[in-house]
């Protein structure tokens, strides 16, 4: 994992626990976050950190829900009014969706597939692409 690639309310893994860390700030070369129910600050070090895949889980505690018939995790406002979406199966992509009010359908915009396909860069992603954070919504 890259430094560069990482950002403020990034979600990477301890490298030799299961823990799951939020990064709180960042200053110059050093890693920071919080004990949750704490104010509390830790310095944690860049190479002792590695990203967290993207699962299926860690999808629906973003708050995105499956699509079956298309393998397809999706988040919006709402079921009819999707904004995101990403596929797991066969080949790994990521994309937006635009609603084409005239003809009252959902047109899939692909970023394409990446074999990187970790929930850092899911959060970046979405974050420059959709213009508010990726929050966990449990």
């Amino acid at each position: 994992m890259n430094s560069k690639e990482l950002r403020i309310g990034n979600l990477v893994n301890r490298k030799y626990s299961d823990d799951t860390i939020k990064i709180d700030s960042i200053t110059g070369y050093d890693l920071w976050h919080s004990e949750q129910l704490s104010d509390v600050r830790h310095l944690v070090e860049w190479n002792s950190l590695h990203p967290v895949p993207i699962t299926d889980e860690w999808l629906l505690k973003f708050g995105f829900w499956k699509d079956n018939l298309n393998n397809t995790y999706l988040i919006g406002p709402n079921k009819l009014r999707p904004i995101f979406y990403i596929k797991l199966y066969k080949k790994f992509e990521m994309g937006f969706i635009k609603h084409d009010y005239l003809n009252d359908n959902n047109i899939y915009i692909s970023l394409g597939g990446s074999d990187r396909q970790y929930i850092h860069i899911l959060q970046n992603l979405y974050f420059t692409i959709i213009g508010t954070e990726l929050e966990l919504k449990e």
